[in-house]
């Protein structure tokens, strides 16, 4: 994952499969803001560099 994005999916979960549908479903939201439990929020297009990150 392109770490220029502040975005790491998969870095605190168990369930891979299960976190990318549910990391895709929140990047279709179109988010301006995402805050986490663990690492820095993104604000600004956050919807945009989820989708990055993923590839």
């Amino acid at each position: 994952m392109p770490p220029e994005t502040g975005v790491i999916p998969g870095a605190f979960n168990v369930d891979p499969t299960t976190m990318l549908e549910s990391y895709r479903m929140l990047a279709d939201l179109d988010p301006h803001t995402v805050c986490v439990g663990h690492g820095t929020s993104v604000v600004g297009d956050a919807g945009a560099a989820m989708r990055t990150a993923l590839g």
